[in-house]
């Protein structure tokens, strides 16, 4: 099995400009994240969040709005500079650190929370990548702090190895906008999600396709992997689409 998807900062700096189209609705979709995370962090006295793998910024944006103090990183330059962008035109004040989540920079139990959302833990391509993840999360929060994370379930995928997901039809001034996934199975049980936009323009239709190489880390395995790492399960929510958990540090 590959320890490392070399693609993987070609395909984040190319969905840096195209993340929002993933979503029906960027600003309503922001907003859910934002009345979602200030309910389950308020009620349980968090203040400062780390979002350890922020991406375009859909978490991190919808924490500052909601007054919470939040440092973000990730691994690449462009999804650092898409949220900063966002930040500024929503005149937010966040902090940025350039880094891989498997070797995060951070010590000393800085945060209150640590977020790692949007199947961002499967680009850990091994165990032992998953649960270096998991361990710098936990040398970032404080005991009794807590981790919020999501991975796709990978349970009906695997049983049913579908190979189409349609994701979104935006209906736009300047033309139309597909966006779906092609899924590739692999011998060595990983995956290739291609994500494709198909773009209707005055010319005629262009398409676009980025691809990223995932590991399928299941719901029994990624609860095992937390508690090794020094965080207990507290709500660990099993759908047909998604893995989603808050975990206490230990």
């Amino acid at each position: 099995m590959p320890t490392w998807d070399p693609d993987l900062l070609e395909f984040e700096a190319r969905m840096a400009r195209r993340y929002r189209w993933l979503f029906a609705n960027w600003e309503q979709a922001v907003a859910n994240e934002g009345r979602r995370l200030d309910a389950l962090l308020r009620s349980r006295g968090v203040r400062r969040v780390l979002d350890a793998a922020c991406g375009a910024g859909r978490q991190a944006i919808a924490l500052a709005e909601h007054g919470f103090p939040v440092v973000v990183s990730d691994i690449s330059v462009a999804m650092l500079a898409a949220t900063r962008a966002e930040a500024a035109r929503r005149g937010l004040r966040i902090d940025y650190c350039a880094a891989d989540f498997r070797a995060l920079p951070f010590f000393g139990a800085a945060f209150d929370a640590a977020l790692c959302c949007g199947n961002s833990l499967a680009h850990c391509l091994t165990n032992e990548q998953l649960r270096a993840a998991l361990v710098g999360f936990r040398r970032a929060v404080h005991c009794g702090g807590i981790l919020v994370a999501d991975l796709r379930n990978y349970e009906p995928i695997l049983r049913n190895r579908p190979r189409f997901h349609f994701r979104q039809m935006h209906e736009r001034p300047e033309g139309r906008l597909l966006v779906f996934d092609v899924w590739d199975y692999h011998a060595d049980g990983t995956l290739t999600f291609n994500v494709f936009f198909v773009e209707e323009g005055p010319e005629g239709w262009t398409t676009e396709c980025l691809s990223t190489l995932q590991a399928p880390h299941l719901p029994e395995a990624f609860a095992s992997a937390l508690r090794e790492a020094g965080f207990e399960p507290e709500d660990l929510r099993v759908t047909n689409a998604w893995v989603e958990v808050v975990a206490v540090a230990v």
